[in-house]
């Protein structure tokens, strides 16, 4: 199957409950940055993002550079 991006409870799911300290991301994923977008659409035209470095869902415009993390 193609590369593609992931949704919103996909990116989350990659959140560690356990953590207690930022990132609270799975170790699994070293160097992983704060922000990642999803192909989740608000009902504004946003996208959802997931902030690793605050264990939230956000909400952010098209126009702002954030990093991706394809999956298959």
């Amino acid at each position: 199957t193609p590369w593609r991006i992931p949704t919103v409870k996909e990116l989350f799911t990659l959140l560690d409950p356990t953590a207690s300290a930022a990132p609270y991301v799975n170790a699994m994923f070293p160097s992983t940055k704060d922000l990642y977008w999803s192909q989740t659409t608000q009902a504004n035209g946003n996208k959802f993002v997931v902030d690793f470095f605050s264990g939230k869902i956000l909400g952010n415009s098209l126009t702002n550079a954030i990093a991706l993390r394809c999956v298959k």
